[in-house]
């Protein structure tokens, strides 16, 4: 009887391949007829093989390595880009139509890796540069941001190098650089999300689509930068032509997005690209009203510099003037008076931009309006008037300001009316 010890030794000397014991017929197969007699199976000989210009020879080469165990692994890693890993990576898994979790390809592992010889034996041994995980994604998502890390202790830059690497390979060796996901994510809109600025280049010198919608949001690759306040790669994407007034599926443009966020510099290029200033959202807001709700000044002037119509109104009958007045921007509230905005401008609820800046801790804002002639008693549609907005908020300093110059509640309106 063959004692368990040296059965396991034989075995090994058999295949350092096996990883899937659904395969391990075909594995044993496999290593036979390539192994052909002992005395052609040299460590110099495969070696040799591996670096020959035939990809099946190549393939031969590598197989044969793992074929004869400790002393095929250990010179294989030092022909490896990335030593012993990538090499235990292959000896375990070398199988290239085999399928893991998820769906998931040993090219799809080998590429989450930055495994660049890997990645190339196995596409030599036929694997598809195409393949898609139960997810959708391609071996060359996985060559980015958000790809599964066979590693924890890997050096992050030295990693990000790999990957590049490896996707610049998966693109010469045919990969679909706008293929989409089951999400609709597309690999440029993946570069995007990891910031990787480097890969970003790579899929828009490859041929990536950039006004093509990545995801179910409708965005665009520029949209996704500027939300997420990459301006490099914002700057980038124009700079090669994307479309600056593409809009998601809100309808906001990626000049919508700039203003919110007080991206200054990437609104003025977004202008001088033909972005469309006075672009309406589905709600009716422009740029104008972003940059005043979400209360950036810098980006708000620019944009009415560059022409935007100060009197537009949203769907809710706001203007830029009322958005001002409620987040207290008393400088934009000035430009926005000199450059003709209505200071009385009513929206739906009949509310003036006194109204909004009543209820503001500064009075600043209520002091300007007052002093440019707004109408100190403008009726909303609830009957409020600006007086009644400020000592419903408890705001002492700008009640007492409203009732110097005039100011009345809607009651004493009422009453003064019903006195005549």
């Amino acid at each position: 009887m063959i004692r368990v010890p040296i059965l396991m030794q034989i075995l090994f000397s058999i295949s350092l391949i096996i990883s899937c014991a659904s395969a391990e017929d075909s594995n044993v197969k496999t290593l036979k007829k390539i192994a052909g007699p002992p005395e052609v199976n040299t460590k110099e000989k495969l070696l040799l093989l591996l670096h020959s210009s035939e990809p099946k020879e190549r393939v031969k080469g590598l197989e044969g390595l793992l074929s004869i165990g400790p002393i095929g692994l250990k010179a294989l890693a030092g022909e490896l880009i990335w030593g012993s890993r990538e090499a235990q990576f292959l000896s375990k898994c070398w199988q290239g139509k085999i399928e893991v979790e998820s769906g998931r390809s040993l090219l799809h592992l080998a590429a989450a890796n930055g495994f660049e010889n890997s990645v190339g034996f196995l596409l030599d041994n036929g694997s598809d540069v195409n393949a898609k995980d139960l997810k959708g994604d391609t071996p060359l998502y996985y060559a980015m941001p958000g790809g599964i890390s066979l590693e924890m202790d890997v050096d992050l830059i030295e990693k990000k190098k790999r990957l590049r690497n490896t996707a610049r390979l998966l693109i010469e060796r045919g990969a679909d650089v706008n293929s989409k996901n089951y999400n609709e994510l597309s690999p440029l809109g993946l570069a995007v999300l990891g910031n990787r600025f480097e890969i970003v280049k790579l899929l828009v010198g490859a041929g990536a689509d950039m006004d093509s919608r990545i995801d179910r949001k409708g965005e665009t690759p520029l949209f996704l930068a500027v939300r997420r306040d990459q301006e490099v790669i914002a700057k980038y994407l124009i700079g090669k032509g994307a479309d600056v007034n593409a809009k998601d599926n809100r309808g906001w443009a990626p000049l919508h997005m700039a203003s919110m966020r007080e991206l200054t510099d990437i609104a003025k290029l977004l202008i001088d690209k033909g972005a469309n200033v006075n672009a309406v959202n589905k709600n009716g807001s422009t740029p104008l009203h972003m940059a005043a709700i979400w209360e950036s000044p810098d980006t708000a002037k620019l944009l009415i510099e560059k022409g935007a119509d100060v009197n537009a109104k949203n769907k809710s009958g706001s203007a830029p003037f009322h958005m001002a007045a409620m987040n207290e921007l008393t400088d934009i509230a000035r430009l926005l008076i000199d450059k003709g905005a209505n200071f009385n401008a009513v929206n739906k609820n009949g509310s003036t931009p006194l109204h909004m800046a009543a209820i503001c801790k500064s009075p600043d804002t209520a002091k300007l309006l007052i002093e440019k002639g707004a109408d100190v008693n403008a009726i909303s549609r609830h009957g409020e008037t600006p007086l009644d907005r400020a000592l419903k908020a408890f705001v002492e300093e700008t009640a007492t300001f409203l009732r110097a110059h005039g100011g009345k509640t809607g009651v004493e309106l009422k009453a003064a009316k019903k006195g005549k």
